[in-house]
């Protein structure tokens, strides 16, 4: 028989028997005593959940390193990204950018000299070799 009830009682009304029982614990005089202290209790978890994000995004604000944001095609674009997050800027640096390569291949190739494009591409590699050099150096002074 009482299986029967329990299986009959649905879920607000459990609710009204759970207030009941709450109210005969407590009483009604205690009743509102008891539900600001589990307020201040849900008040205090909230505040300290706060804090501690707050403290993760201050730890995460106060990192110095080298920030990388998204996906990266290659090394090159990801060592050009970090230089960039930590104010590092390496254009005009160098004797070797791109469009000396290109002149000095384009003059190598007027030249009517069989070996003239080998040349080129053994001087454009000193080139990049001296440019390299003169970054790093670069890269260590601004560092």
């Amino acid at each position: 028989m009482l299986e029967n009830f329990m299986m009959n009682v649905g879920g607000s009304e459990w609710l009204i028997i759970g207030l009941l029982v709450v109210v005969l614990l407590f009483g009604s005089k205690k009743l509102p005593e008891f539900s600001r202290s589990i307020g201040k209790a849900i008040g205090e978890f909230e505040k300290m959940r706060d804090e501690t994000l707050r403290q993760k995004t201050d730890q995460e604000s106060n990192y110095l390193g080298p920030r990388v944001a998204g996906a990266v095609d290659n090394e090159r674009h990801k060592l050009e990204m970090i230089a960039e997050s930590l104010g590092i800027e390496l254009k005009g640096i160098g004797i070797g950018e791109r469009a000396e390569r290109l002149l000095v291949l384009a003059i190598c190739g007027l030249i009517p000299i069989s070996e003239s494009i080998q040349w080129g591409v053994v001087i454009i590699i000193i080139i990049s070799a001296i440019s390299f050099v003169q970054r790093f150096m670069y890269v260590i002074k601004r560092i």
